[in-house]
């Protein structure tokens, strides 16, 4: 009767060891393939909302931000933001309501790349045309980190309170 619990548990033990095995491993090719097979920046979908010129439009964002785009805008963003930050390129003026997200900060790229708006709180307006000398930024909640280079590559933030206006040459 020993030997024959002995032989049962040893069964038991093997089939343990063999499922302990299969899921390590398992686990190891799905961690490989999601390594290999994770988008690369080449591979985000973008998405471009333009307003012709006398018109205005507004929608939502994947992450729940209400914009307002003026006549002549174009907004271009990701089909998903990335887990790190939700970053936006704006060419014209837009109105934000910003979805707060403290793990993902939603970022304002002005086409040259020169200037960048971090927000920190929920709603402002920015002006920033291709044809304008002026990038124009003005706060009505929260708060917001503005990131200017200038034109020998030296980096300068302002950070804006409610109701301050910031113009950028």
């Amino acid at each position: 009767v020993q030997h024959q619990l002995q032989k049962k548990m040893h069964r038991v033990y093997k089939y343990r060891v063999l499922i302990l095995l299969a899921s390590l491993i398992s686990i190891a090719s799905l961690g490989i393939n999601f390594y290999f097979l994770k988008p690369n920046e080449s591979d985000v979908q973008y998405i471009t909302m333009q307003t012709n010129a006398g018109m205005r439009t507004n929608f939502t964002l994947p992450d729940g931000t209400d914009v307002y785009l003026n006549s002549g805008t174009k907004l271009t963003y990701p089909v998903w933001f990335d887990t790190d930050e939700r970053r936006v390129e704006l060419n014209g003026e837009g109105y934000f309501k910003v979805t707060h997200d403290a793990k993902r900060p939603f970022i304002v790229n002005i086409a040259d790349k020169a200037f960048e708006l971090e927000v920190l709180g929920t709603e402002f307006n920015m002006q920033a045309y291709a044809t304008d000398e002026f990038v124009n930024t003005i706060l009505v909640k929260g708060s917001v980190r503005l990131a200017m280079e200038t034109t020998s590559g030296i980096r300068k933030t302002v950070v804006l309170e409610p109701s301050q206006k910031a113009n950028y040459n």
